[in-house]
């Protein structure tokens, strides 16, 4: 925090500022510090346009001032405040004038300073410098890489949303659809899941990216396998319920992961229409680390019991039941 000089604007400083704040014709004010006291060293008249008159502005290469140049005239009133404290000037000098711009700036009115600028040179107190000013006002500050990613992310989501919506349009629409289409094969696999029909314990669905609607896998799993290099929605029957893994690998393609990631709500709400009622949603983006010993610690194996359609316990790819796992002491 500044440490502030202790130098005000004096009462005849205020009224001199109050005229020029009325009068539309004055263009620019200098103040200096003189004798412990700021005093306007210099006044002037518009003589042009505004970009123009930027000309007037007068410095020396070694003495500081502030200078307020007119932009709006009355009654708006605003004003450019420029600190000016070029590098050759004294350090006394420097400390006085940047001790004192906070205090300055407040008795003039802050409501009447449109920007401040420092300035250290005179080529600070040009009309392109105030140009390359506001811009830099308006931009956006620097992201980092990850910032930059989430961004195009977001926005590609977006647009994934958008290019969704208007495919959809005009396609016939069946009770509680949300999110992208269906296709017939990928609702009779949800409808024979919820049955408890011959597909099993597991079933697996995926997103056609081309046409953008929901699939069925072809051909389905018959054990807890998820695919190593592309995202999928699998519905795993566990006996503490129905369990919803949504799995994207890092190295899927960016429309995939952008496609998958806005729709897994949306394949769990029309799952529900269709008689499946998902009790745990898992996501990972290691589907390798995903086995009956993942899904108990997620969920909390129930010891002794049946899956909800009374069958077996559900086998793994290599035909073995499962048996309860002790506790992973891996990190997952």
């Amino acid at each position: 925090m500044t440490t502030q000089s202790g130098i005000t604007a004096s009462a005849g400083l205020l009224s001199c500022w109050a005229d020029a704040v009325g009068d539309s014709a004055t263009r620019l004010l200098r103040l200096t510090l003189e004798s412990e006291s700021i005093v306007i060293s210099h006044a002037l008249e518009a003589q042009g346009s505004f970009k123009d008159d930027f000309a007037l502005i007068e410095v020396d290469d070694s003495t500081p001032a502030y200078i307020l140049y007119r932009l709006e005239p009355t009654p708006a009133s605003q004003w450019v405040f420029y600190s000016y404290v070029p590098d050759a000037a004294p350090v006394r000098s420097k400390m006085l004038y940047a001790s004192t711009r906070a205090t300055l700036s407040r008795s003039l009115g802050d409501s009447r300073i449109a920007t401040a600028i420092f300035a250290t040179s005179k080529a600070d107190l040009t009309h392109a410098a105030y140009l390359s000013h506001l811009t830099h006002l308006s931009s956006d500050a620097p992201l980092t890489a990850r910032e930059s990613e989430m961004a195009e992310i977001r926005a590609a989501e977006l647009a994934a949303g958008a290019d969704a919506s208007n495919a959809n349009a005009g396609r016939p629409a069946w009770s509680g659809a949300v999110g992208l289409a269906w296709t017939e094969e990928a609702k009779a696999v949800l409808e024979g899941f919820a049955q408890g029909s011959a597909l099993g314990d597991v079933v697996r669905l995926e997103v056609d990216t081309k046409k953008e609607e929901v699939v069925a896998s072809d051909p389905q799993p018959t054990a807890l396998e998820l695919p190593p290099s592309t995202p999928s929605y699998t519905f795993l029957r566990h006996a503490s319920g129905v369990v919803f893994i949504y799995s994207c690998p890092p190295s899927s393609p960016i429309k995939s992961r952008l496609l998958y990631s806005s729709s897994a709500g949306g394949v769990v709400q029309n799952a529900k229409s269709l008689g499946v009622d998902v009790a745990k949603k898992i996501e990972t983006s290691s589907p390798e680390e995903v086995d009956a010993a993942f899904v108990d610690a997620e969920v909390g194996p129930v010891a002794g019991a049946e899956t909800s359609s009374g069958s077996a316990p559900m086998p793994t790819s290599d035909g073995k039941s499962f048996a309860k796992p002790s506790r992973p002491g891996r990190k997952r």
